[in-house]
C-alpha cells in the first residue's frame, strides 16, 4: 500500500486491517509513505505495535515509483496491492489466498471493489458516468476467469514469482502529484503480464470498499478524470482511436471528428436542460481531449491541445485547461 497525505482516511483502513482474518501462511503489510506532509508517517508508525507492519518512507515520487520501492521489501509468494482509501472485509486476504490456491494456473487475482461515497451522488450523476474508470468499481456476477486488466488498484494480487525476475511498475504512468497524469498505473503492468502469458481469476468474495471523497463526484472532477482516462488509453494503445492510422500532427483524425460530434451533443443536451446527457457528453469530450493531449505530448508539444483547443466548448476548456495553469 502506498499513501500520500492520507491521514484523514487511513485510520479507517488500518482499523479494518486490525480486524483481518489471517490467511494460510500469515500476512504482512508494507506501507510506503510517498512524501506525506500531513502526519501520515507518524500515524503509520503508531500502528506498528498493533499490526504486522513495515513502514517505508521516501520522497514524493508518484504511485508506481512508490510501489516499486515497496517491492524491495517483498516476502512470501503472493503480493496484494491496495490503496490507502480502500477498506477490506475481514475475510479479504483469506478469500484471495483461497482463490490463488484453488487456481495455481493463474498469476493475477482480481477482486470486487465497490464505492463508499463520502457524499452520495445524485442518481443522474451515476447514470451518466462509467463506474469503472471513475470510481475503480468492479462487481462481476460470479467468480471466474477474466482478462488481467479487470484488476484495479484498490485490490488485486500478483504472484511474487512474477517480480522475482525484475518485473516492476512503469513509473511514467499513473498518479504523480499533477492533475493531468495519464491513468493506467496498474493496467500497464497487467497488459505486460497478459502478453507474457499470465492468466487471471476474479474472486468475487474478496471485497473492499473504495472511499470516494465528495470532490470526486463533482461534475468538473468527473470531467477531468475523463481526460486522464483518455490520456491513459492513448498511451497504452487500448482504444480504437489510439490505433488510428490517419493523423494530423500525430493526432488521430477520428478523435477530432468525434470531438465535433460530441460538442454538438453537449450543446443540445445543455439547451434542453438534461443534466445527465450533458455530463455524459462532457465526459466523452474530455476523454477524446485526453487522446489529443497525449498524442501531442508524445511529439513534444505543450499540454494545452494547441489549435485543437478550439474544438472544446469554452466551459469545458476552462475545466480541463484553466487559465494560468
Amino acid at each position: 500500500m502506498t499513501t500520500r497525505d492520507g491521514a484523514v482516511g487511513l485510520p479507517a483502513v488500518l482499523d479494518a486491517y486490525e480486524r483481518l482474518e489471517a490467511p494460510r501462511g500469515g500476512w504482512r503489510v508494507v506501507a510506503v509513505d510517498d512524501g506525506s506532509r500531513d502526519g501520515t508517517l507518524g500515524l503509520l508508525e503508531g500502528r506498528r505495535s498493533r499490526l504486522p507492519l513495515t513502514v517505508v518512507a521516501c520522497p514524493a515520487q508518484g504511485l508506481n515509483a512508490s510501489r516499486n520501492r515497496g517491492l524491495s521489501e517483498l516476502e512470501g509468494d503472493l503480493v496484494v496491492f491496495t490503496d490507502d482509501d480502500s477498506v477490506p472485509r475481514p475475510d479479504w486476504l483469506v478469500r484471495i489466498r483461497a482463490a490463488a490456491d484453488a487456481h495455481p494456473e493463474v498469476d493475477v487475482i482480481a477482486c470486487t471493489v465497490k464505492a463508499r461515497f463520502e457524499v452520495e451522488p445524485d442518481p443522474w450523476v451515476l447514470a451518466a458516468v462509467r463506474r469503472g474508470p471513475n470510481f475503480a468499481w468492479v462487481d462481476l456476477p460470479a467468480s471466474g476467469p477474466v482478462d488481467p486488466t479487470w484488476a484495479v488498484g484498490p485490490s488485486f494480487a500478483v504472484r511474487a514469482a512474477r517480480f522475482a525476475g525484475g518485473l516492476r511498475f512503469d513509473e511514467t504512468i499513473g498518479p504523480d502529484g499533477t492533475p493531468t497524469y495519464a491513468m493506467g498505473a496498474e493496467t500497464e503492468i497487467l497488459l505486460r503480464l497478459e502478453r507474457a502469458g499470465a492468466k487471471a481469476w476474479y474472486a468475487r468474495e474478496a471485497f473492499v470498499e473504495h472511499r470516494v471523497p465528495a470532490s470526486m463526484v463533482e461534475p468538473d472532477e468527473i470531467v477531468r478524470r475523463g481526460a486522464r482516462y483518455g490520456r491513459g488509453r492513448m498511451r497504452l494503445r487500448t482504444s480504437r482511436l489510439s490505433r488510428a492510422r490517419l493523423r494530423w500532427r500525430g493526432v488521430p483524425l477520428s478523435a477530432l471528428a468525434d470531438l465535433l460530434t460530441r460538442r454538438l451533443a453537449w450543446a443540445r443536451a445543455r439547451r434542453r436542460g438534461d443534466r445527465e446527457a450533458t455530463l455524459r457528453a462532457a465526459w466523452t469530450i474530455a476523454y477524446l481531449a485526453g487522446h489529443v493531449d497525449e498524442a501531442r505530448r508524445a511529439r513534444g508539444a505543450a499540454p494545452d491541445l494547441g489549435a485543437c483547443r478550439r474544438l472544446l466548448p469554452p466551459p469545458l476548456r476552462e475545466v480541463l485547461f484553466p487559465r494560468g495553469a
